[in-house]
This record gives C-alpha cells, structure tokens and sequence, in this order.
C-alpha cells in the first residue's frame, strides 16, 4: 500500500515488479482496479513502468486488465484514460512499444488488440501530442498490415478517429471534441474489440464452430477451460455471412445460448482457474441433463454426491 500511494520510494526493478504484482491482485476486476487508481498512483506507475525498461510486458498486463468494462462516462472513465495517459507519458513507454511490435517481438493477436485499444481511446479522448505522435501513427500504418485475425477492420476504426479529432482540430491548435465517434468506432471495450476481431472457428475449444448448427449448446470441458469469450455477432450482423437470413439465424442461436450458459460457464471457468484443494463448488461426475427457458433460464444437473457431504 505504500508503494501504490509514493510513501515508499521505488528503487529498482525489482521493487518495480512488487508494485506491478500488487496491481495485479486486481486485475480479474478491471473496473475496480481503475477506480483505484487516483492521483497518487500516477507518480508511481510511470516510475515502475521506467524502472522496468525495456521490459513492457507488465504494463501490457495492466492494459489488458483494464479494457474488459465499457468506457462510458464518469469517474471509471476518467481514471482509466488518467492510467492510459500515465503509461504514454513514460520515457521510452511508446518508442519501445512501436519498436517491439512492428519487429514482430509482440506477437500475440490479444497483444495486439491490446496495443490498438490503448491508442484509439487516447486518441478518442483528444490528447494532441497523441494524434500528432509520429510513432503512434507508425502504429496505425503497422496494424494495416498486420496478418491477425480482424486488424484491418480496427485498423479502419483508428484511422476514422485519427482522421476525425485532426479534422476538428481548431487553428489556435484547440480541439473540438465530437459526440459521436464511440458510434464510429463501433467498439465500445478492449473485450468486445477482441471478440469481434476473432471469428467463428479460431477459438482453442472444440466448441467453437463457424456453423452454428455444429454447436453443442451444452458446453465441453475444453470450452469451459478456454478463458476467452465466446462469438457473438455485432447487432449488424455477422460480417462472416453474406446471407441476411443466415446471419439472423446465426446471430439469434448464439446469442440465446450465452444468456442460457453464459453465467454458469463463467462461474465453472472461476472454478477450474483456482487450484483442486481450493475448489467449493464443483460436484464429482456432473452431467447435464436437460435445460430450458421458463420460467427463467436454467440447466438441470445431476451429480452424484460426495461421501463427505454425506456424512
């Protein structure tokens, strides 16, 4: 606690790593870790962030953490871009970045998405010295080219708020901020830009089906032990089907089946992520045996019951 609010003084990268560690106690609930975050602990994350270099990873943790909530209005957006905007202000933070990642020694297609957030809110946010930062742009033209799964499409989107807020911008240098460039964007989370970058089909379960017909509503093991998120297609529709009513259908039995599963999944995922002899809830041999709708959704599960719960 003396780190996070400067009483104690970091002194190495090793201190730097605690602090980090302490953050991430948090990070499976990225809007409580942004709401602590106030002005106390922006000295301190930029040091930590310097005293790491050039070692990026833990700050991209702390990114990723934080994109899961919508950035609506109020006191979780503010401290969010107030995170975001501490970060971009570190010595090196953006030149490393921009360096690693157009090496390819970011690779991974979360990293990524991750990176691209980071920048479309700071720049949706208005900051001058971020639209007008020549390596954030190296960025932009980088993901234009990147092979991961959905980047042109994102790449498309920060292009459309690059664009727009250097547009607006008044000749004193001023900016004038529009209302309706979250509408552009189309992306309203870090995990709903993730979900919609990864189709049908590139998910490591064996559930995930580019043929929604192939999917068993009853979710596997592996889908259960897969941490990322199922597809659900935007309100648009899925760009994956040219056909409308396909797509209708498509976007309806996936969207029923996670207000069915989507809570129960969660919770066995929260399960399976903490170690056996921690686990409270989970019942030997369950099996699914039916479900239904009314008169609320739910999942009829039998299960034998353990000789300790016996007794």
């Amino acid at each position: 606690e003396k780190l996070k609010c400067g009483k104690k003084q970091l002194c190495n990268s090793r201190d730097a790593q605690q602090f980090f560690k302490m953050l991430s106690r948090d990070y499976e609930d990225g809007k409580k870790l942004a709401l602590n975050f106030d002005e106390g602990m922006e000295a301190v994350l930029k040091e930590a962030t310097e005293l790491l270099y050039p070692d990026i990873g833990e700050p991209l943790k702390l990114l990723a953490s934080m994109g899961g909530e919508a950035l609506t209005q109020g006191v979780y957006k503010e401290r969010t871009l107030r995170c975001f905007r501490t970060l971009y202000g570190a010595t090196d933070f953006i030149l490393t970045l921009t360096q690693q990642l157009t090496t390819g020694r970011i690779g991974g297609s979360k990293d990524h998405s991750t990176i691209a957030w980071f920048i479309l809110q700071l720049g949706k946010s208005g900051d001058e010295d971020v639209l007008n930062d020549q390596l954030v742009l190296d960025q932009i033209e980088f993901f234009k080219t990147s092979c991961q799964v959905g980047f042109p499409q994102l790449s498309n989107q920060l292009d459309v708020v690059f664009q727009a807020m250097n547009a607006e911008q008044k000749p004193e240098g001023k900016m004038e901020i529009g209302g309706d460039l979250g509408v552009e964007t189309g992306v309203i989370s870090l995990e709903a830009a993730q979900r919609t970058m990864r189709p049908p089909g590139a998910r490591d379960h064996d559930n995930d089906k580019e043929n929604f017909r192939t999917i068993s509503i009853i979710p596997t093991t592996s889908e259960l032990q897969c941490k990322e998120g199922a597809y659900l297609p935007s309100a648009d529709g899925s760009e994956y089907i040219e056909n409308k009513e396909a797509a209708a259908l498509d976007r309806q039995f996936r969207l029923m089946r996670e207000d069915l599963l989507g809570t129960v999944r969660e919770e066995l995922q929260a399960e399976f992520s903490t170690t056996a002899h921690q686990r409270r809830r989970l019942l030997p041999d369950p099996c699914i045996v039916n479900f239904g709708m009314q008169p609320e959704p739910h999942v009829v599960v039998r299960t034998s019951i353990p000789t300790r719960v016996q007794q």
